[in-house]
């Protein structure tokens, strides 16, 4: 029999058996924590090291237990309490999960690894998320039977009335199972609803006194109230504490937690390394969504969602780190959005993106709303990735930056020449841009305006062209139009907009717009068909070149006259 910290408890029940699971619910939260945390401090005394798994931040653990009675504080810093926090996404990691020998293998690891005896999970629901009840039991189940076969004894917390459904799961697998009850202010009573022994334990009145824990009110043990008044029995808990000295906070991840990392990442590390962040990325366009989506993933976990109640729904599976989302939706914007997200409590950074975020009044609109980034579309990878790795590290989810080679310093070598009538000139700088282009999320800069029979003559075209294209822009003349390549460029609009003004030549041309490309390695063949094919040769045409393969990765976006 082991004791649980509670002297009065232990004495009602005659102590907790080993290596049994025990189910904690009830609506009395602060007096089910305090049990667990006395449960765990009792044997961190003794020298054992001992286990609390929770989804609360370090310093909301020591900012609760001091408020409970518990100093942890020097329990962390020298070994004695090993504190996990779960991943952000571990909700939606366990509702997908089929296979929950993962779970189990993930968590002897952790447990075995540290010889581990007493373990708190505070609380289990975040393992229970499953497609149905039959597949909860059945996990649950599996976590108990893995613990106890390790020689842990162990408390699941559930903290009603959210985790209600998840009792009559995980009834039958406890060995004990307590309902912890709020009465009045202060007051409660433990009830056993299941017992190893018959008859159950009576119940158990206690009182909560903050800075000091549980206190017995002494009615079920034989001891007489006298004057009216109850007679406190300290439930063995600290009655001094001592966070006033300046401590070094030893924390532990579970880096693999439904996560799919390698055990051996599972070891002493700073908690906020444990997991890549999670990203939360509410978009409706399915394109843009998958395009942004494609940009954060080689560093961080992303959500995609396509709607205000989709992205609102799956917070029910664990806060993100970060929310993007856009400025326009079908029914609510980004900013009504981030307004909700702030009036419901949630801190998270959030950075919208949208089409009209320029004007100053838009953007203090959405700071008032809670907004913390505005960015313009098209969305620049580096510029997304910069200000997310700024907001995390300014939060404590990041140490370091984790693109600390970002792409904007490598931008391709210019010559100063802005006219060439040498095909080869124009496509190696063109590749080379419109790589550079799709590395920073920007469309691919270039058209081509070309003149058919009866059109203005092609030197007009081409002149007009130089005289409003910028020093860093490069224009290639054909034999039937010219092409003009936009380095960095959101949009071909202001361009067609100076052209427009300043051509007089009669009719205005057709413009072909390039399109995006599937298939990147075929960027240069398929680059030179779309110029021979919409501004023909100019006076040097590499050989063979109407012979390459033909496949078109660059589709025309026939603009027409719209100039």
């Amino acid at each position: 029999m082991i004791t649980t910290g509670f002297p009065a408890l232990d004495k009602l029940t005659g102590g907790f058996r080993e290596r049994l699971a025990y189910l904690l619910h009830g609506n009395a939260r602060e007096a089910k924590t305090a049990l667990a945390l006395a449960f765990l401090t009792q044997r961190a005394s003794d020298g054992r090291p001992v286990a609390l798994v929770t989804d609360r931040s370090p310093d909301a653990v020591l900012e609760e237990s001091g408020r409970l009675g518990f100093d942890l504080s020097g329990r962390l810093s020298s070994g004695e309490l090993l504190l996990f926090e779960y991943p952000s996404s571990v909700g939606n990691h366990s509702r997908q999960l089929a296979d929950d020998s993962k779970i189990i293998r993930e968590f002897q690891t952790l447990v075995g690894k540290h010889g581990i005896d007493r373990l708190v999970l505070d609380p289990v629901t975040p393992l229970l998320a499953a497609p149905n009840s039959a597949a909860a039991a059945n996990r649950f189940q599996s976590i108990a039977s893995s613990f106890s076969d390790l020689g842990a004894t162990t408390f699941y917390l559930l903290h009603t009335p959210g985790g209600a459904e998840y009792v009559p799961v995980c009834r039958d697998a406890a060995q004990g199972v307590l309902r912890l009850d709020s009465s009045s202010a202060g007051t409660g009573k433990i009830v056993f609803e299941r017992w190893s022994k018959n008859p159950a334990p009576p119940e158990l009145e206690f009182g909560f006194v903050p800075g000091v824990g549980l206190v017995h009110l002494g009615r079920n043990l034989g001891t007489p109230l006298s004057g009216g008044r109850h007679e406190h029995q300290l439930g063995g808990f600290p009655t001094e504490r001592h966070m006033e000295r300046p401590v070094e906070r030893r924390a532990y991840s579970i880096p693999r937690l439904l996560s799919g990392r390698s055990a051996a990442s599972v070891d002493a590390t700073v908690l906020d390394a444990f997991d890549k962040p999670r990203i939360l990325l509410i978009h409706p366009d399915p394109a843009q969504r998958s395009a942004i989506g494609a940009m954060l993933r080689k560093h961080f976990s992303v959500e995609e969602t396509h709607g205000a109640i989709d992205g609102l729904s799956s917070l029910g599976g664990g806060v993100p780190d970060i929310v993007v989302l856009a400025q326009e939706m079908r029914s609510v914007t980004g900013s009504a959005i981030a307004h909700k997200l702030r009036q419901s409590g949630h801190n998270m950074p959030i950075i919208l993106v949208g089409s009209r975020v320029r004007r100053l009044s838009d953007q203090a609109a959405f700071l008032q709303a809670g907004v913390d980034v505005c960015l313009e579309y098209p969305v620049n990878a580096t510029l997304l990735s910069l200000h997310i790795d700024n907001l995390l590290r300014r939060v404590g989810r990041l140490r370091e930056p984790i693109n600390d080679n970002p792409d904007y310093a490598r931008s391709p070598q210019r010559s100063g020449q802005n006219c060439t009538t040498e095909i080869d000139v124009f496509l190696d700088r063109s590749v080379e841009e419109i790589e550079y282009s799709r590395e920073l999320g920007l469309p691919i800069p270039l058209c081509v305006l070309s003149c058919g029979p009866g059109k203005p003559m092609l030197e007009e075209l081409s002149s007009t062209a130089l005289m409003v294209t910028r020093a860093t822009d490069l224009v290639y003349v054909g034999t039937r139009g010219i092409a003009v390549l936009l380095p960095e460029s959101r949009s071909l609009q202001p361009f067609l907009g100076r052209f427009s003004k300043s051509w007089t030549a009669g009719a205005p041309p057709k413009i072909d717009e390039a399109s995006s490309s599937d298939q990147p390695e075929e960027l240069r063949a398929c680059l030179n068909e779309f110029l021979l094919e919409n501004a023909g040769p100019g006076f040097s045409v590499a050989q063979g070149a109407a012979d390459r393969k033909r496949v078109k990765p660059f589709g025309v976006a026939n603009v027409g006259s719209a100039v």
